[in-house]
């Protein structure tokens, strides 16, 4: 693999200390907060191609939410509207 072929997230920029006034007490120890979201996107953004923007909808699990659905038989993801505006508007 090349050098522009991966990335690699610290752990400390992943899971972050809390801070005093968010600790959550977890066996006498604060427990860590997820803070990666941003990260993980901002590197697989850096990986892909950079010519197009790219839009991802990050959650934590379901169905899909931005797919169109087929007209007349299944219905759309509620975010289907808003993805088709964006294939729209970063197509042209």
């Amino acid at each position: 693999m090349g050098e522009n072929e991966w990335r690699i997230l610290p752990f400390e920029r992943v899971w972050q200390e809390p801070d005093a006034v968010n600790a959550m007490m977890t066996d006498g120890k604060p427990r860590k907060k997820f803070a990666g979201e941003q990260q993980i996107t901002s590197a697989i953004l850096s990986l892909t191609n950079k010519v197009k923007p790219k839009v991802v909808f990050v959650r934590p699990g379901g169905p899909p939410v931005a797919s169109p659905g087929i007209p007349g038989f299944q219905r759309g993801g509620p975010l289907s509207v808003i993805a088709d505006r964006l294939r729209i508007t970063i197509s042209m």
